[in-house]
């Protein structure tokens, strides 16, 4: 009968482990998810303003917006040129996304300094609604960073629990 309990007993036990990894998992996806889509909404910022639209989401990078203003300063060829820098720009931001998705805390730490540095140029430049969405954001993304740490510890003790489990 105590044979039967332990039986029952681990299993729950297995069950709320992988529930728990599920749900670290996918916070970390939401979380690296959070470069991917500042990224796009980036891009459409900038055919939006190249496209001589009179509104952008407040949602994408400052630098971005930055190089659009530039680019429509300098007329015809400005476009092209915006195009070509906010791609290079949004395209090292979504990999951050890409290989934080894949775990890498390097691609947390460094997208997460780059947008820290992008919500100081909007503060600068009085964006105070861009500063907020940059402070939400960035909550986001760290929580990401924070379950990918906790997946990380659970795999060092992942070990040393089953070696336990089979001793007893």
């Amino acid at each position: 009968m105590e044979a039967n309990n332990d039986a029952v007993l681990q299993s729950v036990i297995t069950e709320r482990e992988e529930a728990n990894q599920a749900r670290l998992e996918a916070s970390l996806r939401a979380g690296a998810n959070w470069f991917l889509w500042i990224a796009a909404i980036s891009i459409i910022n900038t055919v939006i303003i190249l496209g001589q639209g009179n509104f952008r989401f407040v949602f994408g990078l400052g630098i971005t917006s930055f190089v659009d203003e530039v680019g429509v300063a300098l007329g015809a060829g400005g476009g092209g040129l915006a195009i070509i820098v906010n791609g290079l720009i949004t395209g090292v931001f979504a990999l951050f996304g890409v290989f934080a998705r894949k775990g890498r805390k390097w691609a947390f730490y460094m997208g997460m300094s780059f947008y820290a540095l992008d919500a100081l140029l909007a503060l600068v430049s009085g964006e105070i609604l861009s500063v907020a969405f940059h402070a939400w954001a960035f909550f986001g993304i760290l929580r990401g960073l924070k379950a990918l740490s906790q997946l990380a510890a659970s795999e060092v003790q992942e070990p040393a629990a089953v070696a336990l489990r089979q001793a007893a």
